[in-house]
């Protein structure tokens, strides 16, 4: 299995992470994902296209909306115990 499937894979069950792996999970899928945005970008260039690819256009339009996503995702506020927290999630999970 290729990197960017495994993440994607393993932030589909996020109950099976602590949120500190959760973010570095992320972290990792953004960063490889921009990496082969500028894989893409260097190899359409050195063939000689000077426009922007449609298919780089939609990967920076995907990327834009996973990042307002994700910080609709984010939790805020203060926690007093890591139960407390858990609840909020198991809240937040059931209002999807």
């Amino acid at each position: 299995m290729k990197a960017k499937k495994a993440l994607r894979t393993a932030l589909e069950q996020p109950w099976l992470y602590e949120p500190e792996e959760l973010i570095k999970l992320r972290e990792k899928l953004d960063e490889l994902e921009s990496q082969g945005v500028q894989e893409l970008w260097h190899r359409r260039t050195n063939l000689g296209f000077s426009n922007k690819p449609q298919e780089l256009i939609q990967e920076e339009e995907r990327r834009a909306k996973l990042r307002e996503e994700k910080k609709a995702d984010e939790i805020h506020g203060t926690f007093e115990s890591m139960e407390d927290l858990k609840s909020q999630i198991g809240k937040a999970q059931l209002d999807l």
